[in-house]
Parts: structure tokens; sequence; C-alpha cells
């Protein structure tokens, strides 16, 4: 966030805005937190690790086989 500060941007933004976004930035840190761990949960439930889960997508990724078959479970489900 601390990139390159133009003036011109800084006073396009109010205090009042920047303390919103600041707040709403800790919020969203701490929902994107939460999510993580719910995933890296839902991946080991499944008896992956989240490296596998990870390979397997980059995988079907680049297989368009391997990529229906995942598609064919999916719509099973």
């Amino acid at each position: 966030m601390a990139a390159q500060q133009s003036p011109e941007a800084e006073a396009q933004v109010t205090p009042e805005q920047s303390q919103q976004f600041t707040a709403a930035y800790e919020r969203v840190t701490e929902i994107q937190t939460a999510a993580r761990t719910d995933m890296q949960a839902a991946i080991q439930e499944e008896g992956l690790t989240v490296e596998e889960f990870e390979q397997i997508l980059a995988m079907a990724q680049q297989d368009p086989t391997l990529a229906e078959r995942i598609n064919n479970h999916l719509a099973e489900e």
C-alpha cells in the first residue's frame, strides 16, 4: 500500500475516507485469513495436502482430459 503517492491522489481522499478504508482493509484481511484457513481445512478433510490440491489444480489447467474428469465428478455431486 505504500507505493508511490501522488499529492493529487492524496488530495482526493478525505481523512474520513482514509479512516473508513483502513477499517475496511483490516476487516477484509481478517475475512481473507479466515477463508484461507477454512479452505485449507476443507482440503485436508478430504485427505489431501494443500500442496497436492494445488498440484492437481495446476495439472487440470494444463490437461483438458483431467479437467473434464474433475468436472464430471463435480457434476455428480
